[in-house]
């Protein structure tokens, strides 16, 4: 295996997307394997996605004597003050990790003080959540530049992890002044598959942190200066020569160099100047430029740099899609139907006044849970219609494009990126189907329960063991979708999310502000 796809697999889908599919397809933890661990190793663990505290309790608990090196952004994790625990006690340690994984040296080869503001701020971020400051940096795609050495040193930082794109040899580990190169090709470094979370085989005898592992080389590192840079070697404009690649950043280079613009203008906002900074910011995210870009990742980054223009009052060139996007969801012309919904204990209900939807069909939501289980109650006005799909979308972190705005498929729909869903319900008369999306793989099924009630009477139950659905259902966001058909009305009974109550004191839940049909206008 190339050092180039075990930067891939170290990041997880989140990188990949500086890489092909065609990699990320064949990766697997068998290259990795050797006859023992050298003397000295590092467990390295990138979650592709949100982390569950209890997954690291669960490695930790069935390898006691294992201390990972965790690369977690704060906000992707769900129980930051566990973390902090088990790092304060040493069992494992928190490398830095910055939201998005941007490629650090192509953002810096257009605005150097973009590249400075995103490690500054995340190292802020994660001494302030984890109330130490990390030691290293897991750098997005294993991507880094000797520009950005002296900066990482000045943060305190003593390694960063890169990805050496030509085979990895034997020779010393390099070092730039004062900071470390852990070339995660090292075969001192065991990566923590991102998705599986499996561990490779010898991985278990390494007892040694990264920072530690890294220490323990610096006596032999030899000064990067002396030989090639070990990471993004040549131009970095042959690294965007693949069209799928280039395409996406020749439009971020577009939006960037406005930006830049208006900033020396000598009439730049500074309010509006910080809301452009962030959304760029936004539309820094590795997963924009993988090889061959998705539809989704592309409509996504359309959104988020027409956004950039908007704030500075500037026409979004042609190369941006003119159509209607999501994320750019204009407000509806009337308040959206009022839903009545409460919680009691462990269950959370969401009802639509018929009132409220004299034509609609959809009644109300239930949803209820236990340590065993995760119960879903949908109530009709009546029989479900033939031909019809009932559906349940969770959103269950509340971060714009973290999961997928397209519905399942079928559903010529798609959905605002600020309510893109992780998990799906869909239901038919004797059988669900749950399904999680996640980045790169797409709709993985995770289960088949069978469906209760009676759906001629519009009673329709289902119940999802627990351990398919882990977390707090009471935090999650809801939304009820009945399709009548692909060119049919549709009903949306809710969006539920605690965190987004419309007045202070107000515990109703609101609903989507649109659902859109592809190609066409908003559907309230």
């Amino acid at each position: 295996m190339s050092a180039r796809a075990l930067a891939a697999l170290l990041l997880g889908s989140a990188a990949l997307s500086a890489f092909g599919a065609e990699e990320a397809s064949d990766l697997g933890t068998e290259d990795l394997l050797g006859e023992a661990p050298p003397a000295s190793c590092a467990v390295l663990w990138a979650p592709a996605g949100p982390l569950r505290a209890d997954a690291v309790a669960d490695l930790l608990e069935q390898y006691s004597a294992l201390r990972p090196t965790l690369a977690v952004a704060p906000d992707a994790v769900d129980d930051s003050a566990r973390l902090s625990e088990w790092a304060s006690k040493g069992r494992i340690e928190l490398a830095l990790r910055i939201p998005g994984d941007p490629l650090l040296p192509l953002i810096a080869s257009l605005r150097p003080e973009d590249a400075v503001s995103r490690i500054v701020l995340a190292k802020q971020r994660h001494q302030k959540v984890f109330g130490a400051p990390p030691k290293g940096l897991v750098s997005g795609g294993g991507a880094f530049s000797q520009g950005l050495a002296g900066l990482a040193s000045s943060q305190g930082l003593r390694w960063v992890s890169v990805g050496d794109y030509q085979e990895f040899s034997s020779a010393p580990w390099q070092r730039s002044g004062r900071l470390l190169l852990l070339p995660t090709a090292d075969p001192a470094v065991y990566l923590l598959d991102p998705l599986t979370r499996e561990l490779p085989a010898g991985a278990e005898r390494c007892t040694a942190t990264a920072s530690e592992t890294a220490e323990r080389a610096a006596e032999s590192a030899v000064d990067a200066s002396t030989g090639p840079w070990p990471a993004w070697t040549g131009p970095l404009e042959g690294w965007a020569e693949d069209p799928g690649r280039k395409t996406a950043w020749d439009l971020y280079a577009q939006a960037a160099e406005a930006l830049t613009q208006y900033q020396n203008s000598g009439r730049a906002s500074l309010s509006v100047l910080d809301k452009a900074v962030a959304a760029l910011y936004a539309a820094q995210d590795s997963r924009f430029y993988r090889s061959p870009p998705s539809e989704l990742d592309k409509r996504e980054l359309s959104t988020r740099l027409k956004k950039v223009y908007r704030l500075l009052g500037l026409s979004a060139p042609g190369g941006l899609a003119q159509k209607s996007e999501p994320g750019d969801v204009p407000e509806p012309d009337s308040e959206p139907a009022a839903i009545v919904s409460g919680r009691d204990g462990n269950r959370l209900w969401f009802e639509l006044p018929q009132d409220n939807a004299p034509e609609g069909l959809l009644k109300s939501l239930l949803v209820s849970w236990d340590k065993d289980a995760v119960a879903f109650e949908l109530t009709l006005r009546s029989s479900v219609p033939a031909g019809a799909s009932l559906d349940v979308y969770m959103d269950i972190n509340h971060r714009s494009g973290a999961g997928s705005i397209d519905l399942l498929p079928g559903r010529a729909s798609f959905l605002n990126a600020a309510d893109a869903w992780e998990y799906a319900l869909t239901l038919s008369e004797d059988r669900a189907v749950l399904y999680r999306f996640i980045p790169g793989q797409g709709n993985v099924v995770l289960d088949k329960p069978r469906v209760s009630g009676d759906p001629r009477e519009g009673d329709v139950r289902v119940s999802v063991p627990r351990a398919r659905l882990r977390g707090n259902p009471a935090a999650w966001g809801y939304a009820a979708l009945l399709m009548r058909g692909p060119d049919a009305p549709f009903d949306v009974l809710a969006v539920a999310s605690p965190q987004r109550k419309t007045a202070p004191g107000d515990a109703r839940y609101r609903r989507y502000s649109a659902l859109r049909l592809k190609g066409q206008g908003v559907r309230p």
